[in-house]
């Protein structure tokens, strides 16, 4: 099975992350930088009447994993591998401090979480506390990302909606002429 049209396809069906892992070499990734955004719009209410058990996507609770902890999990274990430095940047939007307008840092002192593991202790920590609002706007988002990309020289988009679909920019996203053009500079 094959999720892309393009030259560097990657097949959608493995056993094992050691396949996953092959399939990407394969293609000739070999370093990345990882970067999360998390969304903290109150459409993880709404979402999660219908997709999980009645709970807000966010919901923390001992031995069950929320979808954003998942993907978190998910994504970290297979990607952490070509973050050289282990270093990854995590932020949320869309809540009642933010609004649309801004990010901010899911560790309080704006560093870095170490590994995929501290993504998952900052998300877990701060998100009991964090206050939904939204609209979602990724804008803010792409802009932090294109800076750390202008910094560090590396560029990896990957973003999944609350179905976990795979988003790069959508006209409900609703991103300024700048940031689209800050991205395919950098595409």
């Amino acid at each position: 099975k094959v999720s892309a049209t393009h030259d560097h396809v990657i097949k959608d069906d493995f056993a094992s992350l050691d396949e996953i892992h092959n399939a990407i070499k394969e293609v000739g990734l070999d370093h990345s930088q990882l970067i999360f955004g998390i969304d903290y719009t109150i459409s993880n209410l709404e979402t999660g009447k219908t997709s999980f058990n009645g709970l807000s996507l966010h919901h923390i609770q001992d031995g069950l994993l929320n979808p954003y902890q998942s993907v978190i999990t998910i994504v970290g274990r297979t990607l952490e591998k070509y973050d050289s430095d282990k270093l990854i940047p995590v932020f949320g939007f869309g809540d009642r401090s933010t609004l649309d307008r801004k990010i901010f840092p899911l560790r309080p002192d704006g560093s870095y979480c170490k590994g995929f593991r501290g993504v998952l202790e900052a998300y877990n920590e701060i998100t009991p506390k964090v206050r939904m609002s939204g609209p979602t706007n990724f804008a803010p988002l792409i802009r932090e990302a294109v800076r750390i990309v202008k910094k560090t020289g590396e560029l990896t988009i990957d973003a999944n909606d609350k179905q976990g679909r795979k988003l790069l920019m959508s006209p409900s996203t609703n991103p300024s002429k700048n940031e689209i053009i800050c991205l395919r500079k950098f595409n």
